[in-house]
């Protein structure tokens, strides 16, 4: 893409922005829930996108990290033991196609670290 192209880009981002800026200002009730129903749907489909990543398929990894991480570091209060349990439950969860089924149990979790600190 040539500096033209990317300076018109943003420019066009601009406006577009200014003009969903100015929608309550001038808007009446249904524009208002028109423009709203518009930025949800944008909100969503961007975070779809970062949630599924390239391939466009769902992955729970990246929810098995962050609730693995928060509910060990809640129970022992170590930062760096919480992170390496996160860690593993999110390589398991990526072993496994679904949703919820992939995110995996504590026990396996704990049993994935046994068997990995055995091979060091």
């Amino acid at each position: 893409m040539s500096r033209d192209a990317n300076i018109s880009s943003l420019v066009w981002a601009g406006v577009l922005r200014l003009l969903a800026a100015c929608v309550p200002l001038v808007a009446n009730g249904y524009w208002m829930s028109i423009a709203l129903t518009i930025a949800m749907f944008t909100v969503l489909s961007t975070s779809w996108a970062l949630f599924s990543g390239p391939t466009h398929y769902i992955s729970l990894a990246t929810a098995a990290f962050i609730g693995f991480f928060m509910a060990h570091y809640q129970q022992h209060k170590i930062p760096q033991q919480a992170l390496k349990f996160a860690c593993a439950a999110s390589a398991l969860a990526v072993t496994k196609s679904g949703a919820a089924q992939s995110i995996p149990h504590a026990d396996d979790v704990e049993m994935f670290l046994a068997q990995h600190n055995q091979a060091k």
